[in-house]
């Protein structure tokens, strides 16, 4: 029982005020305002139209997987320009990393993010769930793929797979290269980028097999 009356038409107000993401009702509002929910999880990423966002640690088969996914950010107040990688963790190469897809030079289309968005098959307490998402904008017309999209494609008998999306904060635009191939580690991925860990903003991974 409550001690003390709220003015729910208030506090939907303060909540769109501060344009929080995953907009429920006030009371969800008034229990989780201090606490993390999933739609802090800054990178969405989506495979199909039927499958929902992913989570990080998710499993995704290998079939589902084979053509490049739906990117948005949340919560990023910036328009770019962003690096995006796609890198296997626990690869068989030599360098202990495959690189999946790298693309430089992505922006969007403002710094304002779409309201209210319906996140695809993300619930509350089996309800919809809503929230800000900011489209990314991929090449041709926006930025350089350095490295197509390759799905996953484990070797047999080599366990689980962690797929990593790495969003990267660029300082500039950044010159296509011919220096990166999908053997190289990770750090040196980034050496030839010019970028750095200072420069993640958000990530997200899954988690596949043979």
């Amino acid at each position: 029982m409550r001690l003390y009356p709220f003015n729910f038409t208030l506090l939907r107000r303060i909540y769109m005020s501060h344009q929080r993401e995953c907009r429920k009702s006030p009371d969800y509002f008034i229990r989780n305002i201090y606490k993390s929910n999933y739609c802090e999880q800054k990178l969405l990423i989506r495979y199909d139209i039927n499958l929902r966002y992913i989570r990080d640690g998710d499993f995704i088969s290998k079939t589902q997987a084979q053509t490049s996914p739906f990117v948005n950010l949340t919560n990023i107040p910036k328009s770019g320009p962003f690096t995006l990688v796609m890198n296997d963790a626990n690869s068989t190469f030599q360098s202990g990393n495959t690189v999946h897809w790298v693309v430089l030079n992505i922006t969007t289309n403002e710094n304002e993010f779409e309201g209210n968005s319906l996140l695809h098959k993300i619930t509350f307490k089996n309800s919809p769930l809503y929230g800000r998402m900011l489209p990314l904008l991929f090449p041709p017309e926006y930025g350089s793929i350095i490295v197509d999209y390759i799905g996953p494609a484990p070797p047999l008998n080599s366990g689980n797979h962690k797929y990593i999306f790495t969003l990267y904060s660029q300082q500039g635009e950044i010159s296509t290269t011919d220096n990166v191939h999908i053997e190289i580690s990770n750090q040196e991925l980034l050496t030839i980028l010019g970028l750095s860990p200072q420069n993640i903003i958000a990530s997200a991974y899954y988690m596949s097999k043979y």
